[in-house]
């Protein structure tokens, strides 16, 4: 899998979370970015893995998207329309 749409650690690995019982994408997205808009950025850093938005499951290891490569910000109204537009397209 191409990693170069993954956050990097210091370590230069992918940074991953791993997902408790109850967590959904938007929880993730609101912890590590601000807004739960980002979900579908989530989704796509994991399109290796994840078959469908709504199929998570706890103790699942996901990846954090690159904040830069999706130009993720919770403080940019536009930043937040792309994202919201992309998880329309998902749920489509």
């Amino acid at each position: 899998a191409k990693d170069y749409h993954r956050m990097m650690g210091a370590d230069g690995k992918p940074v991953s979370v791993t997902l408790n019982a109850g967590e959904r994408l938007t929880i993730i997205a609101l912890n590590h970015f601000g807004d739960k808009a980002f979900w579908p950025y989530i989704f796509d850093a994991n399109a290796d893995r994840l078959k469908a938005p709504n199929l998570v499951q706890a103790g699942m290891k996901l990846y954090l998207p690159d904040p830069a490569y999706y130009d993720i910000d919770a403080k940019d109204p536009e930043s937040l329309r792309k994202a919201k537009n992309r998880g329309a397209q998902l749920l489509k």
